[in-house]
C-alpha cells in the first residue's frame, strides 16, 4: 500500500512540475517576442519638442521614421457662408505626422521651421474655402477630404523634393459658432 501511494504522489507532483516549465518557457518565448517585436516601434523623444516627436520603425519598403510637429496649426477665421447665412466665426488647431528617411531627420525640422509661414498661411486659404456646413460635419467624409487636402498642402509647401511626406493631420480643436 506504500508503494501506490508514492507512485500517485510522484504522479502529482509530476504535471505540477511540467506545467511549471511550460509556464516558464511559453514566458520566455513572449518576453523573446516582445523584444524583437517590440524594437520598431520605440517613441523617442528629439532634442526640440517644439517641432516634434519622432517614431522609429520600418514602414514600407525601407527603413523609414515617423515624426510628429507637436506645435499646433491654429487658424480663428470667417469661413464661406451661404447666400441668406449669418457671418460665423470658426477655430481649427490642427497638428500633422510625417515619415521621412533617418538620415533626413535635421533637414525635415529645419524645413518646419523654414517654412512655418507660409505653411500657415497656405493652410488658413484651405480652411477659409470651406462652408460652416463642412467644418462642423467631422462624420462625413468631407472631413476626411479636408485631412486629405491639408495633409497634400503641407507637404508640397515644406517639402516640395520629397524628403518627407505628412500622413496625418490630428485636428486639436474645431470649433464654430
Amino acid at each position: 500500500m506504500t508503494d501506490d501511494t508514492t507512485d500517485r504522489a510522484s504522479a502529482d507532483a509530476q504535471p505540477g512540475k511540467d506545467a511549471r516549465r511550460r509556464w516558464v518557457s511559453t514566458l520566455a518565448l513572449v518576453c523573446v517576442a516582445a523584444i524583437a517585436g517590440g524594437a520598431g516601434t520605440v517613441l523617442m523623444a528629439s532634442g526640440d519638442s517644439e517641432l516634434g516627436t519622432e517614431l522609429a520603425g520600418e514602414y514600407g519598403s525601407g527603413k523609414r521614421i515617423r515624426g510628429r510637429c507637436e506645435r499646433p496649426i491654429e487658424h480663428t477665421f470667417n469661413p464661406r457662408v451661404v447666400r441668406g447665412s449669418r457671418s460665423k466665426l470658426a477655430k481649427v488647431a490642427f497638428r500633422f505626422e510625417y515619415e521621412t528617411d533617418p538620415r533626413h531627420r535635421d533637414l525635415v525640422k529645419r524645413r518646419i521651421e523654414q517654412n512655418w509661414d507660409l505653411m500657415y498661411s497656405r493652410t488658413l486659404q484651405l480652411l477659409r474655402r470651406r462652408t460652416v456646413h463642412e467644418l462642423s460635419n467631422a462624420e462625413t467624409n468631407i472631413s476626411r477630404t479636408l485631412e486629405e487636402e491639408l495633409s497634400q498642402t503641407i507637404t508640397r509647401t515644406c517639402f516640395p523634393d520629397g524628403v518627407a511626406t505628412v500622413d496625418r493631420i490630428n485636428f486639436v480643436q474645431i470649433l464654430v459658432q
